[in-house]
């Protein structure tokens, strides 16, 4: 889930949105469809945001991802799917502050002060939010945000963000992040990052990164 919302609609428009699951192919087999036995009408669907402004809904952009457009397919069909991944991806924004975000995948929108992430959160996009307690959560782009205790998490785009403690996350890609406390962390790119008190942390490749002792 890089770059889009895929999911599948079939042809009564039920319609099948698993938010931590961006492979058709896996959807399907989620799904549990055999498309080599009985014929199951459905559709592969993508709902795109502009320059991953995931928070901002009228920035997607609606994508049908076949081949050729199933002949039950309809301007009314597709007007209804977008507005229903609408709501749902609706749901999944955070603009508000919140003691505790329970398993489930979130937008944070804004500058939020989130106080605890439990296990299984998947954070798309942080924001500018305050991140007390990451946990053990996935966050794939922490934006500018500021995490206090980055814990067991696993950050795959630290973006610019401030981590106060990184305690033995793993980041995959600092970029430009200030962390202020590096732990026991794992940093597989450190790229432009200010790092403080790297000692115990695994640095594998510092790329330009500033590491302070």
């Amino acid at each position: 889930m890089c770059n889009t919302f895929s999911f599948l609609v079939f042809s009564n428009e039920d319609l099948f949105f698993v938010p931590s699951v961006d492979s058709h192919e896996n959807q399907i087999a989620l799904k549990g469809i055999n498309e080599n036995g009985f014929a199951v009408q459905f559709a592969r669907c993508e709902y795109v945001p502009t320059c991953g402004k995931f928070a901002d809904l009228d920035s997607y952009k609606f994508r049908l991802d076949e081949d050729r457009t199933p002949d039950w397919w309809t301007e009314e069909i597709q007007e209804r799917t977008i507005s229903r991944i609408r709501s749902r991806i609706r749901g999944m924004i955070v603009s508000k502050d919140q003691q505790v975000l329970g398993p489930g995948v979130w937008i944070l929108s804004g500058n939020p002060t989130i106080g605890k992430l439990l296990d299984g959160c998947i954070i798309i996009t942080a924001e500018s939010a305050t991140i007390q307690y990451a946990g053990s959560a996935t966050i794939r782009n922490a934006g500018s945000a500021t995490i206090q205790n980055a814990r067991l998490a696993a950050i795959q785009d630290a973006g610019s963000a401030t981590i106060q403690y990184a305690g033995s996350a793993t980041i995959q890609y600092a970029g430009s992040a200030t962390i202020q406390n590096a732990g026991s962390a794992t940093i597989q790119n450190a790229e432009s990052a200010t790092i403080r008190n790297a000692e115990s942390a695994t640095i594998i490749n510092k790329q330009s990164a500033t590491i302070v002792n």
